[in-house]
């Protein structure tokens, strides 16, 4: 895994795209590779009119020890993008409270 940048899981379903994850290799972060990532799939969603879920790992007491993160920083990347929580399913009521979602105005 020495080559490997990053890698990611993406589900895309009718009008959902699910980012189950994105890990940046610790020697690559900081070089706009996440930042790569997610205005190229923000790019699909718009044009699909697809809104994008994820659920940050971070977020909770449930982080794996392979991740290096501060769930603040993640907070303000994803917010960067325009995603909102779905905190008491305001947003959409088919994702539990804690998902993350961003939706293209055109979705």
């Amino acid at each position: 895994m020495k080559n490997i940048k990053a890698f990611y899981t993406v589900n895309i379903t009718k009008r959902t795209i699910c980012l189950d994850h994105i890990i940046v290799d610790s020697n690559n972060r900081e070089k706009g590779i996440g930042t790569k990532f997610m205005k190229i799939l923000i790019k699909l969603a718009n044009d699909t009119s697809c809104q994008i879920i994820l659920l940050p790992i971070g977020f909770n007491d449930k982080t794996p020890d392979y991740i290096n993160t501060d769930a603040k920083r993640l907070r303000m990347f994803y917010k960067g993008f325009g995603f909102k929580q779905n905190i008491k399913r305001e947003i959409d009521k088919t994702y539990r409270g804690g998902w993350w979602i961003y939706r293209p105005k055109n979705y």
